[in-house]
């Protein structure tokens, strides 16, 4: 994996769907699909993302009003003994989505969210300054630590990735990137974020397959979900 890379702009939708929908979706996508190659012997893997926000809660914010630009950054790793984090930029326009990156070994990540910004500026690469540009000025810190396990297939078409994110979990309090953290459930019944990823066109064949076209689609964001009820308080 290299060290800093950009990705090319995709399409995505997202759909809650319960427990009973997901078997279902899953069983077409074993039968249909490739497994995603990153997947462990049961067919799933580990994700934990350290979400940042600006002082000014501006990426939160953006969230809810619906801005048609926005954005998230986060210290993403895929296992509880990490040995690198990947810092990701997650732009959206509309339904686009992009994301930039810079790869840290463990760390700097955890220096990173101690506040040495200076992490960043010794990378010394393109997208590491524009990072350490951007979040130091707008004074970025970490806000709410999301950890879920994620199952994924594959397909060539249209470069189409399904993903299911199950037992999806939150901790606005424990925001380190390795070891066990005592977290609170996102949807304590259960439910499943189902996610279709594609180039140009929305593959509805596929979506009836999964189930998804009688789905409500909405902006489901676990960075703003999880800080929901946190952020309506204050």
């Amino acid at each position: 994996m290299s060290e800093d890379r950009s990705k090319p702009w995709r399409n995505e939708r997202k759909f809650r769907i319960t427990p009973v929908q997901q078997a279902a979706a899953a069983g077409w996508c074993r039968r249909a699909m490739a497994p995603d190659p990153h997947a462990g012997p049961g067919g799933d893997y580990f994700i934990r993302s350290v979400y940042w926000d600006s002082l000014a809660e501006g990426d939160y914010a953006d969230k809810v009003f619906g801005a048609l630009f926005r954005k998230k950054i986060r210290l993403r790793v895929y296992s509880e003994s990490p040995a690198f984090a990947l810092l990701e930029r997650k732009r959206k326009i509309g339904m686009w989505n992009q994301k930039e990156r810079v790869k840290l070994v463990i760390g700097e990540a955890e220096a990173l969210l101690a506040g040495d910004w200076d992490v960043l500026f010794r990378k010394g690469t393109e997208t590491a300054l524009r990072f350490y540009a951007e979040m130091k000025a707008q004074l970025y810190r970490p806000v709410v630590n999301v950890e879920y396990e994620r199952e994924a297939y594959v397909l060539p078409f249209e470069d189409i990735r399904v993903t299911f994110d199950k037992s999806v979990r939150y901790s606005v309090s424990d925001l380190g990137l390795s070891g066990r953290k005592s977290m609170v459930p996102l949807f304590p019944g259960g439910d499943v974020i189902l996610e279709v990823k594609y180039n140009e066109e929305f593959p509805r064949w596929m979506a009836a397959r999964l189930g998804a076209v009688d789905e409500v689609q909405v902006a489901l964001s676990k960075f703003g979900l999880a800080l929901a009820p946190w952020r309506s308080e204050a």
